[in-house]
């Protein structure tokens, strides 16, 4: 059991798709590689995939807009619990909400 990363890579919209394709696994390759040697991170926990240009946040028209989309996208997976572990997780937000509520 254990939470694991999902590692998206991004490229701008210089170059051919694939070279935005493979830059952009290369990318996330690069940041697991780093979490993995640098910060113990356990390697079967971290997936990459990289998207190239295709899901821009900015304009690829300006230098500051092209910065932007040469990102890492990181998505935190929680393993699902059961109910009664849930509910020990939650417990204590759900004891302040009621001492908010008096």
């Amino acid at each position: 059991m254990g939470a694991e990363l999902d590692l998206i890579g991004h490229t701008d919209d210089f170059g051919t798709k694939e070279e935005n394709l493979r830059l952009s696994v290369e990318r996330a390759e690069s940041v697991k590689q780093f979490l993995v040697e640098k910060c113990g991170f356990d390697p079967n926990r971290i997936h990459t995939a990289g998207r190239g240009s295709t899901e821009p946040v900015a304009s690829n028209t300006t230098e500051e807009g092209r910065r932007q989309n040469r990102r890492i996208d990181i998505g935190f997976r929680m393993p699902e619990l059961e109910v009664g572990e849930q509910e020990a997780i939650y417990m204590p937000s759900t004891r302040a909400e009621k001492e908010i509520d008096k």
